[in-house]
């Protein structure tokens, strides 16, 4: 007899689950996002500057105790420059809750000493050199002025307090500095101060208000305590 050849028989390989391919690798790894997917850069300045013009005008408010009166806002202004007049009129139309008060420096040296900002005033070692804003017990001066102020106005002008505020302040006085010392040559001056437009007459300060007698100019009267502030808000006579 022939022997009969033995054949061995392979067992079926088995099947494997992994495909390599790209379809089952998109499967398998977790996603990314996509960079044209993530916000763009115009876009996260876009959201910061609605989030700085939405609070930053909330932030600037001043600060009023529960209870209390809204502490009194003056502008001291140049009273001969031309560029301040179109400020003071610029204000006045667009602050429709009549919260800020107007002064010429020239006329008002013992309110600015008796608040504290006596170099700004004439005869001081700062004199007509900025605006010099009063609000309540502080003052603000230059660009921090224009700033405050700006957060006081009618909308949609007090939004902008808030992103000229993020300027770093030497930037911001840098450019105020530039105009300030320039303005008579750019928008020219007169010879005395202007009288009140009648318009804006009720808006301005009086002369004879705050001769020390009476409470400070700048406080409510509410506010005023006269046994404890009188020696503090002590001036010198102009």
């Amino acid at each position: 007899m022939v022997p009969r050849k033995r054949t061995s028989v392979r067992p079926p390989e088995a099947k494997s689950s992994f495909v390599p391919n790209s379809r089952a690798r998109k499967n398998t790894v977790p996603r990314v996002a996509h960079r044209s997917e993530l916000p763009s850069r115009g876009s996260m300045l876009f959201i910061g500057l609605i989030a700085a013009m939405l609070f930053g005008q909330a932030a600037l408010q001043p600060h009023v105790e529960r209870g209390g009166a809204e502490p009194r806002n003056t502008l001291f202004f140049d009273g001969v420059c031309n560029l301040c007049d179109s400020t003071v009129n610029f204000i006045f139309d667009r602050d429709s809750r009549s919260r800020v008060q107007f002064g010429a420096i020239q006329k008002h040296k013992d309110k600015l000493v008796s608040a504290g900002a006596g170099d700004f005033a004439e005869g001081g070692s700062e004199e007509l050199s900025t605006l010099v804003f009063v609000q309540g017990d502080a003052v603000h001066i230059k660009s921090a002025a224009v700033v405050r102020i700006l957060a006081l106005l009618d909308h949609p002008w007090c939004y902008l307090a808030g992103p000229f505020f993020l300027v770093p302040l030497p930037l911001r006085d840098w450019a105020y500095d530039l105009v300030a010392q320039s303005r008579y040559q750019w928008f020219g001056a007169v010879d005395t101060c202007r009288e009140p437009d009648p318009r804006l007459k009720d808006r301005f300060l009086d002369e004879g208000e705050g001769d020390g007698t009476k409470p400070p100019w700048f406080l409510p009267l509410g506010d005023w305590q006269p046994t404890s502030s009188s020696k503090e808000y002590e001036f010198e006579p102009s």
